[in-house]
């Protein structure tokens, strides 16, 4: 008898299992809006609903939304935000013109686990700014660099007159 309740208690299990498991949280991200070509500097959106067994959920979520670069690989915008209702919006610019991809979880409140993640792929595209800020900025530089070079000459010509009161001409020769 034993061994037919061991039988019973098995096959039990597995015409119960499915219903166990079909009672699980089915989670959806459905796009209004999703950027897959943005321009470095132009705000990008991502808009959309996550939706619980097909409905809102009933209680508020948290969606973090990451950016990586996929070029190395390393984060380079994390923000996390409050959702009502499963809806959720984000703006946010590129400032690197490679390929991104961006990942969006949805939490509980005070969860660490997500509930859904999913990604998406951006393709961002380099802007080379106007040429007269590629002017400005050239004349800039090389300024700054002209005001080193003489910042360091002067610096020559005052150790040199100072060694030259002091009687000391052995610290900066002098080209004669």
């Amino acid at each position: 008898m034993k061994q037919f309740s061991g039988l019973g208690l098995a096959v039990i299990f597995f015409f119960c299992f499915p219903l166990i498991a079909g009672a699980a949280e089915k989670w959806e991200w459905q796009w209004d809006h999703r950027e897959q070509r943005v321009v470095v500097g132009k705000m990008a959106r991502f808009s959309g609903n996550i939706l619980e067994n097909g409905k809102q959920p009933d209680e508020p979520l948290e969606i973090v939304i990451t950016a990586f670069s996929k070029e190395s690989g390393a984060p380079i915008f994390r923000a996390k935000s409050p959702v009502e209702k499963g809806e959720f919006q984000f703006y946010f610019q590129f400032y690197d013109g490679s390929p991104h991809l961006v990942r969006l979880e949805a939490f509980r409140a005070e969860s660490r686990t997500p509930l859904s993640t999913v990604e998406t792929e951006v393709e961002v595209t380099a802007v080379s700014p106007p040429g007269a800020v590629q002017v400005k900025a050239l004349a800039f530089l090389l300024l700054i660099t002209f005001a080193g070079m003489m910042a360091g000459v002067g610096w020559v010509l005052f150790r040199e007159r100072k060694a030259a009161k002091r009687g000391n001409s052995d610290v900066l020769p002098s080209a004669t």
